[in-house]
Parts: structure tokens; C-alpha cells; sequence
């Protein structure tokens, strides 16, 4: 059962604004990593390609899993994956391991894409309506959510910077 009250719509409907701030905080980590890693943009539009392969390859492949597992068991088995790449992009050493950690975090997103996707259908099918539009919506919020819940830690002085946000110290390497 994807959940109750209102069809069923407030549990799935949740997961879509939680898996967009998820994808909106691992978005703010990409100027961190661009700084951090020295990367023209060239070369970060090149890693950051890596991003979509994933969840390109993640999306084609999840369907078998979502025979065997179910959708239930692949959200409550994904989200806590998706949240543990979002301290590990920022910390890249190098642009393979960058490009490494974004497919992975892209191929998360795509597997808890279409096992949520399967829960907002069973939610059109039980309840009669179709919110499957408002679900998506919510995705976009949370996306420009995202990056501000991603900073806020280190805004309010967690990170050990003195209050100073990681975005605000980080400076561009010294030209060679």
C-alpha cells in the first residue's frame, strides 16, 4: 500500500519532494567540486555527463528489481543510499572519482525514480484521480530546496568554518 489518507497521495508525495532536495543538495556540491578539483568547464560538463549515464543505465535496469523486490523495498533500501553521496561529492579528489560518485548518486536517482514513479501509479489507481503531476511538482521544489538545505548546516557554523559557508571560502586555484 503506498499509503493513506487523501488516496494515499501524502507518503508518495513527500518521497518526490525529498528525492528532488536530495538531487537539488548533490547539485550544490558541484562548484565545491569544481574548485576543489581544478576543473574547467569543460572538463566538469564532461564528469558531470556521468550523472545522467547513470541514471540512464539505472532506470533500464530496474525494472527486474522491481518484479522481484517491490517497489516499497527499493525506497526504503535507496534513500538512505541516496543521502550518503551527498557529503562524498563535495569531497572528490579527483575528477574519476567525481565522476565515479555522480553515476552511482545518478543511478540511485534513477532506480528510486521509477520505484516511485510505481508507487504515484497505485496511488492514481486506488484513489480514482491522477496526481501524478502534482508528485512531479514537488520533485521541482524540493529541487530548488535542495541547495539551500544542503548549505544551511554550514551556514549556521556546523562545518567548523566559522559560520562561513563552504561556497563563500572556497577560492579558485592559483593560475599556474
Amino acid at each position: 500500500r503506498p499509503g493513506a489518507g487523501r488516496g494515499g497521495r501524502g507518503p508518495p508525495a513527500a518521497l518526490f519532494g525529498r528525492v528532488g532536495v536530495a538531487v537539488g543538495g548533490g547539485d550544490a556540491a558541484v562548484p565545491v567540486a569544481k574548485t576543489r578539483l581544478a576543473l574547467d568547464d569543460g572538463r566538469l560538463g564532461a564528469t558531470l555527463l556521468a550523472f545522467g549515464f547513470g541514471t540512464v543505465v539505472a532506470t533500464l535496469a530496474s525494472a527486474p528489481l522491481l518484479r522481484r523486490y517491490g517497489s516499497g523495498k527499493i525506497l526504503t533500501t535507496t534513500g538512505p543510499i541516496l543521502c550518503l553521496f551527498l557529503p562524498l561529492l563535495a569531497r572528490a579528489t579527483s575528477p574519476i572519482m567525481l565522476a565515479a560518485l555522480l553515476f552511482a548518486f545518478g543511478a540511485s536517482v534513477g532506480v528510486m525514480g521509477v520505484a516511485a514513479n510505481s508507487q504515484a501509479i497505485a496511488v492514481e489507481t486506488m484513489s480514482g484521480r491522477q496526481p501524478m503531476s502534482s508528485f512531479h511538482a514537488l520533485f521541482s521544489v524540493g529541487g530548488l530546496a535542495g541547495p539551500g538545505v544542503s548549505a544551511l548546516p554550514t551556514e549556521l557554523g556546523c562545518s567548523g568554518g566559522g559560520g562561513r559557508s563552504r561556497f563563500a571560502r572556497s577560492r579558485p586555484p592559483a593560475p599556474r
